[in-house]
């Protein structure tokens, strides 16, 4: 069950990230430099966001859990 809720964590961060790959390709394409700004000041601001953090801090709690648990058991 461990494993599964790590694989979820980690699959709906590159989902994430392909997004915002997805958005500063879109904006490149549309040669707008104001657009690429507004979108880089976007991934900043997302990555400083508690949400992005905290599920990140998620990965990194599960992964210790999963941990402590193959330890733990004898």
């Amino acid at each position: 069950k461990l494993f599964m809720d790590l694989y979820v964590c980690v699959t709906f961060m590159l989902i994430f990230y392909i997004i915002l790959v997805l958005l500063i390709l879109s904006s490149w394409r549309k040669n707008l430099p104001q657009g690429n700004w507004k979108v880089m000041k976007f991934f900043l601001y997302v990555e400083q966001t508690s949400l992005f953090r905290q599920s990140r801090m998620l990965c990194s709690h599960m992964d210790r859990t999963k941990q402590e648990v193959e330890i733990g058991t004898p």
